[in-house]
């Protein structure tokens, strides 16, 4: 298309331009760079309601430092000792309010002998938790958390039902209450249930979302199975 066409003799031609090129009517009066960049222009796709998008290389930078953070080199090399395959992790804008995702490997069948890939970790920068006070400890802590789902779907329990992703998840926030909260392990149970309730309801909501009461679901859940999931 000509994006130069201007004139009363070229507005249906401007118009079909525009709807078959995707191109604005008028030009842009800021040549070749875009200072309203949202959302990577996927406005349809994805969202950043509060106008909190990390940009990709500051992502990208936080989550190569956090790469090196014991907790995440410590869940790393218990995949590689137990075989696993280790995820890559990437920065990407997601279509959900989801602070990150793991994505099992799948089979590779364009091949006879099965090549599977490593799986992956999206670290979303579009999301409402993310922002410039976004420090390398927080990215280490959902690595963390996605290398536990890791682990767990290679050892076959990630769980791909309501109640086995519960389970899932009262493992993967395990570390992160410990060490958010001294003298966890010795708590009540109705008091772990309280403090866990809400990260559990948020991460099982795509799962679980045939549940009627879905928060009440999870409580009931947690209460006849707590102990059984944190073993």
């Amino acid at each position: 298309c000509d994006k130069s066409l201007t004139g009363k003799r070229n507005w249906i031609a401007a118009i079909l331009c525009a709807i078959l090129g995707g191109a604005f009517l008028t030009r842009d009066i800021i040549d070749h760079e875009n200072l309203y960049l949202f959302v990577n222009n996927r406005s349809v796709d994805i969202y950043d309601y509060l106008g909190l998008l990390m940009s990709e290389e500051t992502c990208e930078s936080i989550l190569e430092q956090a790469k090196n953070e014991a907790i995440v080199k410590e869940k790393l090399s218990a995949l590689e000792q137990e075989k696993c395959p280790v995820p890559s992790m990437t920065c990407a804008c997601c279509n959900s309010e989801d602070r990150a995702f793991y994505s099992s490997p799948k089979a590779d069948w364009r091949f006879l002998w099965l090549l599977k890939d490593s799986g992956e970790i999206r670290i979303c920068r579009n999301n409402s938790k993310y922002s410039a006070a976004t420090t390398i400890s927080d990215v280490a802590e959902i690595l963390e958390h996605e290398l536990i789902h890791a682990m767990q779907s290679c050892k076959g329990k990630l769980g791909d039902n309501c109640e086995k992703r519960i389970c899932a998840e009262i493992q993967a926030y395990l570390p992160q209450y410990r060490r958010a909260f001294s003298g966890f392990d010795n708590m009540d149970k109705k008091d772990k249930i309280a403090l866990m309730l809400d990260s559990i309801v948020g991460s099982c909501g795509e799962i679980c979302k045939g549940k009627a009461n879905l928060e009440d679901f999870v409580n009931n859940y947690m209460v006849n199975f707590f102990e059984e999931c944190a073993k």
